[in-house]
């Protein structure tokens, strides 16, 4: 449930999802790195619930393996946050260009015709 501002006596509005008091602590947060106390203190806790939701979402929809390598490459981006000279970003990329290269590609539809 949504957190909400009074407005005036029955009228309410709904507060920003991600709206935070502090700038410059929140940009802290977002870019610190994965081992700094900095990066889950401010982090909401919906977060975690939106990453849950997802891969339960996921594998629902499309079945553990394509799970498992989304899970990889969140792993492999967030060692090459950690480590800029780390191959992580090599890698993603051929998972990510083999994985295009079997997607199936959908063919145009016809244009209806206009008989006259």
């Amino acid at each position: 449930m949504a957190k909400t501002t009074p407005t005036r006596e029955a009228e309410t509005v709904a507060a920003p999802l991600w709206a935070t008091a502090n700038q410059a602590q929140r940009l802290a947060e977002l870019t610190a790195k994965t081992n700094d106390p900095a990066k889950r203190s401010t982090s909401p806790p919906r977060c975690s619930l939106l990453g849950n939701a997802s891969g339960k979402v996921l594998v629902e929809q499309e079945g553990d393996r394509l799970f498992k390598i989304v899970e990889q490459l969140r792993r492999l981006f967030i060692e090459y946050r950690e480590q800029p000279g780390h191959q992580g970003l090599t890698e993603a990329h051929k998972i990510i260009s083999a994985l295009t290269s079997t997607m199936p590609t959908a063919s145009p539809k016809p244009s209806p015709s206009i008989s006259s």
